[in-house]
């Protein structure tokens, strides 16, 4: 009965955009919907292969995809399961008000308005991101080289990373 049969979510994050698909318990595909972060987003200005991406715009990814499921005449009431891969050594740093922020969330309002200050970096950069190129030298000059740190730590001072 594939009308009420079971459905299970999964999201992939990339830098490009927010996949949404729906699958039933034989894993066939019902629903796919995509939020492309370039034609989609709203009040961002953002490129393919972006390398810093505004947390703000990744929510709006989420509601829109939602709201598109929704749209699609997907019933939230038959989703047993949720599943999600995020983007290759992405970061988005959470605070300490976001356990409180979602305790709160109210269906009426999007994911956007509400968890503005859930977290305490507004953007979640990813493997391509060199803004702590600074810190990664003050690690290599204190030992001397990146090849001491490497000895020390079995790794070299990597950029932000989520390793």
């Amino acid at each position: 009965m594939v009308g009420n049969s079971a459905l299970y979510l999964g999201f992939d994050l990339s830098t490009q955009q927010l996949k949404g698909l729906a699958v039933n318990s034989d894993l066939r595909p019902e629903h796919e919907v995509k939020f492309d972060f370039d034609a989609d987003a709203k009040d961002f200005n953002v490129t393919k292969g972006v390398l810093t991406n505004e947390v703000e715009n990744e929510l709006q990814a989420i509601d829109s995809v939602l709201q598109r499921f929704q749209e699609h005449g997907l019933d939230f009431g038959r989703v047993h399961g949720v599943s999600g891969a995020g983007m290759q050594h992405g970061s988005i740093y959470w605070s300490e008000q976001g356990e409180r922020a979602l305790e709160q969330l109210d269906s009426s309002a999007s994911l956007q308005a509400q968890l503005g200050d859930a977290f305490s970096h507004p953007y979640s950069p990813n493997w391509q991101d060199a803004s702590t190129q600074e810190q990664c030298d003050a690690f290599d000059q204190c030992l001397g080289d990146e090849s001491r740190l490497a000895q020390i730590t079995g790794s070299k001072a990597h950029h932000v990373s989520s390793l």
